[in-house]
């Protein structure tokens, strides 16, 4: 995050993908919020978005609302956002995301967007740190191509997605009892 904050007039916003497995979801959340809150450009707390909030929404006014929230976000006072259960939202409604979070296009290049993930099955002990990263993708692949044809995203432009919002993964895990 801060080798792209760091620099007095950022060329691309920080987006960081937190990921967990089972038994330390509440861990990958606060520390999604003490990343965000970490962002010295922004002079208010960062805003939070729950993916449980457009459960009951279409998959285009999830879409219209998100964009509403991180567009006054970022283009406020915060310039951070948290975004929860990443893997909840309804899969079009995602697309809001190319906007956000391109390295070269993005509106608000003064900006921290935190994703988070968590990831129904726990890693094996001997799995690399690629494989776990690839696991995650592997997870928001099959979650946003399997709800059925009426929900499902485009392949192509998931893929498009991942490469904005899944290039830096950090995955949170149990480790003897103590949490990382």
């Amino acid at each position: 995050m801060y080798s792209v904050t760091a620099k007095p007039l950022p060329k691309q916003p920080a987006i960081i993908l937190l990921a967990a497995p089972p038994g330390v979801h509440d861990v990958v959340d606060a520390i999604a919020r003490e990343v965000a809150a970490s962002y010295p450009q922004s002079s208010q707390p960062p805003v939070n978005i729950h993916a449980s909030q457009f459960a009951d929404t279409t998959q285009s006014d999830a879409k219209e609302q998100l964009d509403i929230k991180l567009g006054n976000a970022l283009g406020g006072e915060s310039k951070s956002v948290v975004i929860f259960n990443l893997e909840k939202l309804p899969p079009n409604s995602l697309l809001i995301f190319y906007k956000y979070c391109d390295h070269e296009t993005a509106p608000f290049k003064n900006a921290v967007i935190v994703f988070t993930v968590h990831l129904p099955d726990s890693f094996d002990s001997d799995d690399t740190i690629h494989r776990r990263e690839q696991s995650v993708e592997d997870f928001l692949i099959s979650n946003w191509l399997g709800r059925g044809s009426d929900h499902d995203m485009d392949q192509d432009k998931l893929g498009a997605l991942l490469s904005r919002i899944a290039n830096s993964i950090a995955i949170a895990t149990s480790n003897s009892g103590n949490k990382k």
